[in-house]
């Protein structure tokens, strides 16, 4: 076997706050699970990890990272430098599915998930964060003091440029990332020097399943790019046979109640809440999820931290169930294009990340309103989150509520500043 160096060797060690006394299980390595980790430790408190993975040699599409959390990771030496490595620019382009320029779409931290998840994997280690492979939890326990998980007793494609075809399109273009609005389907599309990867989303065909780690045959994908420009078929038909997984997108209901009856488990990211690539959020909204949770817990100290888990319920929920449908929205507004207004207004389509969800800080957020928050669930004090859009009354939607609208091809209206 061959070990590879960790990228952070040579990084400082990262300034701790003073013990909070909290000793915490982590399960699942994923995004939320080691930003948890690594911000968790930050905070003073003692922390694990377990995975039902043997390793994290996962396939990876791309993901951006949003502003929102950006301020709390400058605290993590090192780490944003490396992330800025990443070939992937931080400015994204929009085209139409017949090659046909739109503008620019925004910018950001934009990256290949596996990259960025092995970075968050390296930090961890560089912490010196212990890690457990091939330990399935199949149950949680948990008492007025402690909590724990019974274990199971036994345990995107990258590829060359080889087509005349898309050499044409990107022959001048070294590194870029692009988002292509094509009918009932969109591709997100990014090139470094000596790669392209792809990710197409199209509507449910029954064939998918909800496992990132099964590949596929990469012409599957080639009936959802009928009449898009020649070159596309080209790019797919390129792709090794093991080099694609066919990935379900399951969109659930808002679920209102992430912490257990006695407060001693609580579910984040995915877990908590699952995300359409188009919110251009999930990966943000579940490290929001860790730094939050990490600083509530700093704040309750062990004594409160049941009080901690059920007011990071109620800090969380309005937001990402509110970024959830603005996923929803930019879906329509990917897969229904209408052209002939975004030919007259191109920012009709080109905004898909609101300032609302950007200009946040859920670490700051946290520390402003535990006590608030607090005196709410013991006391019943009014108390109104601010997370959301300004001026939203927050109202919980249904799965089948938007996808009705959709049917009847009409827009979700919300009061509120959605911009």
């Amino acid at each position: 076997m061959v070990t590879v160096p960790n990228t952070f060797n040579n990084v400082e060690p990262i300034q701790r706050y003073p013990s909070s006394g909290l000793s915490i299980l982590i399960v699942g390595g994923g995004i939320a699970g080691l930003g948890m980790a690594i911000e968790g430790y930050r905070k003073g408190h003692d922390v694990r990890v377990i995975d039902r993975r043997p390793n994290f040699e996962d396939y990876g599409d791309i993901i951006g990272i949003g502003d929102s959390v950006l301020n709390t990771m400058k605290n993590w030496q090192g780490f944003l430098d490396a992330c800025y490595e990443s070939p992937f620019p931080r400015e994204y382009h929009a085209y139409k599915f017949d090659g046909g320029f739109i503008g620019k779409l925004g910018e950001g931290l934009g990256m290949c998930r596996s990259l960025f998840h092995s970075l968050l994997h390296q930090y961890t280690l560089h912490l010196g964060i212990p890690i457990r492979h091939a330990a399935k939890a199949v149950d949680y326990f948990e008492t007025d003091d402690h909590a724990g998980v019974h274990l199971e007793d036994a345990l995107t494609h990258s590829n060359k440029l080889s087509s005349p075809l898309v050499a044409q399109v990107w022959k001048d273009i070294d590194c870029e990332s692009r988002l292509y609005f094509g009918p009932d389907a969109h591709m997100v599309l990014g090139k470094t020097n000596n790669e392209i990867i792809w990710m197409l989303t199209h509507k449910d065909d029954g064939g998918a399943e909800e496992d990132w780690a099964k590949p596929t045959d990469p012409e599957k994908a080639l009936p959802y790019i009928e009449g898009w420009a020649p070159w596309f078929k080209d790019l797919i038909t390129l792709t090794p046979e093991d080099g694609v997984v066919d990935f379900k997108l399951m969109w659930r209901n808002p679920k209102e109640k992430w912490v257990s009856p006695k407060a001693r488990v609580v579910q984040i990211g995915d877990s908590a809440h699952t995300f359409l690539p188009t919110s251009a959020s999930g990966a943000t909204m579940a490290l929001e999820d860790a730094f939050s949770l990490a600083a509530l817990l700093q704040l309750s100290g062990k004594s409160n931290a049941p009080l901690a888990l059920r007011v990071q319920n109620k800090l969380r929920f309005e937001r990402v169930t509110c970024a959830q449908k603005m996923g929803f929205k930019n879906r329509e507004n990917f897969h229904n294009t209408d052209w002939d207004a975004a030919a007259k207004d191109p920012s009709l389509i080109l905004k898909q990340v609101d300032k609302w969800v950007s200009h946040h800080d859920a670490e700051q957020y946290a520390y402003e309103m535990y006590g608030k928050c607090a005196n709410y669930i013991v006391g019943g004090t009014p108390f109104e989150n601010t997370n959301t859009p300004p001026g939203h009354v927050f109202k919980l939607w249904t799965v089948s509520e938007l996808l009705d609208l959709a049917e009847r091809g009409e827009k979700i209206v919300d009061d509120g500043d959605w911009s």
